[in-house]
């Protein structure tokens, strides 16, 4: 990261603003909003909830819960701190500005320019997108009544990000640096 002319903030989220709207206010919905996780409406407009781990990675995400530019009365502490339920949550978008996310458990090593999406794993949270491909020793489609086996992740997942940094994690969560194009 230092390459790039930046070092991680303390207790912020925002590493290099560029172009990031801020989105205020939302309150938190039901579940754990914390900063660097990407969120998506609630159960009306004013509301916003983590991305579900699985189940709606496909959904239209409103962004990033951020610790930068909010109210300073609700923001959390530290950043593994939650917002508590009905705190102002600024949500932060528009692509093109560096933040730190957080990455999910998965055992993987996500390398400098890797793009990141929405985890199954940990809600709000990202993992490296896998590309789809063929097994080795696959057969050929030729004909429209085959069933090849595809492997890797679904296309329409969305990508959040690209990483700024190579990292490795071995089964524990932690942070990452991504230039955000949501």
């Amino acid at each position: 990261m230092a390459a790039f002319g930046f070092t991680k903030p303390l207790n912020r989220i925002v590493v290099q603003p560029g172009e990031a709207r801020l989105i205020i206010p939302y309150k938190t919905g039901v579940g754990t909003v914390r900063p660097g996780f990407f969120v998506k409406r609630g159960a009306d407009d004013n509301t916003v909830i983590l991305t579900a781990a699985s189940a709606d990675r496909t959904l239209g995400v409103v962004g990033m819960a951020g610790a930068d530019g909010g109210n300073v009365y609700y923001m959390p502490a530290t950043l593994t701190a939650t917002y508590n339920s009905g705190d102002e949550v600024p949500v932060l978008s528009g692509g093109g500005f560096s933040a730190m996310v957080w990455h999910d458990t998965s055992s993987e090593t996500v390398t400098l320019g890797d793009n990141v999406m929405l985890s199954a794993l940990v809600p709000g949270a990202v993992c490296k997108a896998t590309l789809l491909t063929i097994p080795a020793g696959g057969t050929a489609v030729t004909s429209g009544s085959a069933t090849p086996t595809i492997m890797g992740a679904d296309p329409s997942f969305q990508v959040v990000g690209q990483a700024l940094e190579t990292l490795s994690f071995a089964g524990t969560a932690g942070w990452l640096t991504i230039k955000l194009t949501i």
